[in-house]
């Protein structure tokens, strides 16, 4: 038998999160296995993001709904624009190629605390336990909300203040704060080639954000001075 392309999982996934009323995360967890590839021990971004894309689109509009009759909707709609932000970075991120299961678990954790606490990911603290992707999705978001706010203040100053109603994630800051995020992983590569004796977790750190690993590597091996 051929095996399921990713749009045909996806479909399956999209059934599975809507049937049933009871344990919503448990049928996203199950979705991590129905998405990988016969035999393969994580899954590929692109399937993951695809998925992604789906089904938080789905809670996306039956959350907005509950939001415009809690006169809520735009606290709600600006977390909107984050979740969709945060699965299109993933997607662009060709230095990644898998989505392990712990990421997969923390992109629904991600999702349900920038709905239920903010947009503007105020909340959000690099020392808690979140992989490096979503430490440099935080950087960018919140770099290219600063420059959207600047922007937005400058345009108010003589438009009003309906000008100040500005997309936190427009295509011009959004791109810009990442360029900024991939010039520093080309930075760390650099000198990441006069390193060795690097453990794994070191390197997996490396490779996926970029940035020194939130945990303490003890046998990494500097060479001779």
């Amino acid at each position: 038998m051929r095996a399921p392309t990713i749009d045909e999982r996806v479909a399956r996934c999209v059934e599975c999160v809507e049937t049933g009323d009871d344990d919503a995360e448990a049928r996203y967890e199950f979705c991590y296995a129905v998405m990988r590839e016969r035999g393969a021990r994580h899954c590929s971004r692109e399937a993951a993001t695809a998925c992604w894309r789906e089904t938080f689109a789905r809670e996306r509009d039956a959350t907005t709904r509950d939001a415009m009759d809690d006169g809520e909707g735009g606290a709600r709609a600006n977390a909107n624009d984050v979740v969709d932000a945060f699965v299109s970075y993933v997607r662009d991120r060709r230095d990644v190629t898998v989505i392990t299961a712990d990421a997969w678990s923390q992109a629904y954790q991600f999702v349900r605390r920038a709905r239920a606490l903010g947009g503007d990911l105020r909340w959000y603290d690099e020392n808690e336990a979140w992989p490096s992707l979503f430490d440099e999705f935080v950087e960018c978001a919140r770099e290219a909300m600063g420059s959207a706010a600047m922007r937005a203040e400058t345009t108010a100053s003589g438009r009003g203040d309906d000008a100040r109603r500005v997309d936190a994630f427009s295509s011009m800051a959004f791109a810009s704060a990442t360029e900024s995020r991939k010039r520093r992983v080309e930075h760390v590569a650099e000198a990441r080639a006069n390193v060795v004796g690097l453990t794994r977790e070191f390197e997996r750190e490396l490779a996926v954000g970029g940035r020194a690993p939130k945990r303490v590597c003890s046998d990494m091996d500097l060479g001779p001075e």
